[in-house]
């Protein structure tokens, strides 16, 4: 859902000097048991804001 948010927000953003303010966990730094799919999502999260800025 935030990738497709921003993908529909970024040319509003872009022309009115908009921020995009994603909240992450640390478990995309580190796994914890059980919690994969959880950690991967938020490591995804991390890495496209990263890419956006």
């Amino acid at each position: 859902a935030p990738l497709g948010l921003i993908q529909e927000a970024l040319p509003l953003l872009q022309e009115s000097g908009g921020l995009v303010v994603n909240i992450s966990s640390d478990a995309a730094l580190g796994g914890y048991a059980g919690w994969g799919g959880y950690g991967a999502s938020k490591a995804a999260l991390d890495l496209i804001s990263k890419t956006l800025a």
